[in-house]
Formats: C-alpha cells, structure tokens, sequence
C-alpha cells in the first residue's frame, strides 16, 4: 500500500523537504510498514536516529550481524529476504532478533516469539522466502524486543479502561485475552507489508504464530 507525498511527508514530520521526498528513494515507507502503532514509534525513532543518513547495508554485512543458528539451508534465504525488506525493519531485526532454522528436511512450522535470548527470536523450518518475509513483518509489527514494553498513554488508557469494566466480569487473564489484537487482523497486516517487500501471497494457512510472555 502506497503512500503519497504528503503522506510520507507527514511521517517524516517535516525532517525532509519536498523537493527530497520527490526526488528520494522512499519506496519502502508504505502505509503497511506503519500499520500498528508499534510499527510508526519504530519508524519514527529510526528515522530520529539518523536511519535516512545512513547507508544501505551489504550482503556481506548482512550476513555478518545476523544473528542465525540451525539449518545451513536457511541462512542465505534469510539474508536474500533481509536484503529486500524495509530498512527500519531491517535494522530492528539485526539488532534484535535471532533466528533458527529448525531443519527444512522435518518440514516444520514457523512462529515468533518475545524471549530472554535475545528481544526477538524466530524459528523456521522453510527455506522459502514468502514465510521468512511473512515473520519479519511480524516481527516489525507486532513484536516487542522485551516482555514488558513501555505502552504509549492512550494505550494504557485504552487498556485500563477495558480492565476496569470488564475485569470482575471474566477475571484478569480472559479479559486480557478479549482485548487482544484479533490474530487475523495480525495476519493479514503482516500478509500485506510481505507483499509490499515482494513477497506476495497469503501464508497465515501455514503459519504458527506464538506469543510467549
């Protein structure tokens, strides 16, 4: 999903000039790649950070800050995909993320998870790019780099206002349940920012997704 100009002149909160946005290549900033609110503070905090002043990163480079374990086979699929996604989710799952490929040959599953190990961590057992591309734009949506991340004000607002009525009536951990992000919804907004990185296609039929934590 495209964004205009304006749009993405707006994101930038005014950090390019228009004549920059026209000519620059920010392609990658769609409307699917600040589709939570998770995905824009992200965003916003690597475009804060100097991401548009730096250069892209290598293949070699690439494959030299991954944070891979497992399966051989997986690896260059992994950076052939890391190579094409967005820079700021790049730079999020470099930095963050570890992933293990858990043996193509036992034809697996695929899920990402919050974990101690490192923020992020995803396992696959595929080495098609469309499941790799799929988890990264979880992993840039969705998850959190630690168990407990700091939730904006209107998020708790939401989320205490939602307790407070509905707590006494289901109790604390079905309540919290009810006011989670429908899984689907999840799916398909990583569905749609894959297909923006060029790996089209609907993979949630044969995706596990877990939350731990």
């Amino acid at each position: 999903m495209r964004l205009a100009h304006a749009e993405r002149y707006n994101l930038l909160e005014g950090k390019l000039s228009w004549g920059e946005i026209m000519k620059g290549n920010l392609q990658w900033l769609s409307g699917s790649l600040v589709a939570t609110e998770l995905a824009r503070e992200r965003t916003k905090k690597w475009i804060d950070g100097g991401g548009l002043d730096r250069p892209s990163l290598s293949t070699d480079e690439i494959r030299r800050r991954l944070v891979y374990s497992g399966d051989e086979a997986i690896f260059e699929p992994a950076v052939y995909v890391l190579e094409r996604i967005a820079p700021p989710a790049q730079d999020l799952i470099l930095r963050h993320a570890a992933l293990f490929g858990v043996g193509c040959p036992t034809l697996g599953w695929a899920w990402t998870a919050t974990a101690e190990i490192r923020g992020i961590v995803i396992v696959v057992a595929t080495v098609d790019p469309k499941t790799l591309a799929h988890e990264c734009a979880h992993c840039f949506l969705h998850m959190p780099t630690k168990r407990q991340e700091v939730l904006s004000t209107e998020q708790r607002r939401g989320k205490a206002a939602t307790m407070e009525l509905l707590g006494p009536l289901h109790g604390k951990d079905l309540t919290e349940k009810l006011i989670e992000k429908p899984k689907r919804q999840r799916e398909r907004e990583a569905d749609r920012l894959a297909t923006d990185w060029g790996f089209p296609g609907k993979y949630s039929a044969t995706q596990r997704v877990r939350g731990l934590g």
